[in-house]
C-alpha cells in the first residue's frame, strides 16, 4: 500500500540505510518533542532547541529526498505555523523537485498529530517505541478513525559488536540520551 501522509518521530529518522519500507509520501509529518517536555530529561542542558532540532531534521531529509542541483532557495518553500494548533508550532518545508512536504510539528504528548490529523495513514516507529503505535491506534479507534499502518524500523547499534544483542534489548542503541551523557562526561573531563 502506498501512503500519502506518513508520521514519524524524529528519533526514528535514524533508519537503517537499506530500509525501503516506505515509498516517498506527499506529506511526511515529523513529530519533534517540544522544549517543555524535555526540560526534565537527563543532561537537558546539552539539548538543542526545538528550532535547531527541526533544522537538523529538515537538512537530513532534504539531503536524502532531493535529487536536484537547484539552489536551496529554488528547491524549498518554507512556511512557519505559530498560531495555536492542536500540536503547537510547526514548520512546513516543501521540496519542489519531488512535491514532498516535510511537516515538522512540535509535539506536547506521546501522540502528536496522529490523533488530530485523520489524513495520516501510516506511522514509522522503532522497536523501542512500537507500543506507542498500538496506543495511537487505540486512540484513533476511539474516534472512529481507521488504524494506521505501523512500520517498525531497526534501532541502530552504537557499534558492530552490539549487533548480536537481542531484538528487545536497547542497551547498546544509539540514543540522544546516550549522546548527551557522553557530551556531559567529556565536558566534565575537560574542565578538570
Amino acid at each position: 500500500m502506498s501512503h500519502r501522509v506518513v508520521a514519524v518521530g524524529a528519533t526514528a529518522l535514524l533508519l537503517q540505510p537499506h530500509d525501503d519500507t516506505l515509498r516517498i509520501p506527499l506529506r511526511l509529518i515529523v513529530g519533534i518533542t517540544g522544549d517543555q517536555l524535555l526540560k526534565n530529561k537527563k543532561h537537558a542542558e546539552y539539548l538543542s532547541s526545538w528550532k535547531q532540532r527541526q533544522d537538523d531534521v529538515v537538512d537530513f531529509l532534504v539531503s536524502v529526498l532531493s535529487f536536484t542541483r537547484l539552489g536551496r532557495e529554488k528547491e524549498l518553500e518554507i512556511q512557519e505555523v505559530n498560531e495555536p494548533v492542536p500540536n503547537g508550532k510547526g514548520i512546513f518545508t516543501k521540496l519542489n523537485s519531488c512535491s514532498v512536504t516535510i511537516e515538522c510539528v512540535e509535539i506536547q504528548d506521546p501522540f502528536g498529530p496522529t490523533i488530530t490529523d485523520e489524513s495520516v495513514t501510516a506511522l514509522v516507529v522503532s522497536g523501542e517505541t512500537k507500543s506507542g503505535g498500538q496506543a495511537v491506534n487505540e486512540k484513533r479507534a476511539e474516534k472512529g478513525w481507521r488504524a494506521l499502518e505501523v512500520f517498525e524500523v531497526d534501532v541502530l547499534r552504537a557499534t558492530e559488536e552490539d549487533s548480536g544483542h537481542s531484538e528487545t534489548s536497547f542497551e547498546s542503541k544509539i540514543s540522544s540520551s546516550a549522546i548527551r551523557q557522553r557530551i556531559a562526561e567529556t565536558s566534565r573531563g575537560s574542565s578538570l
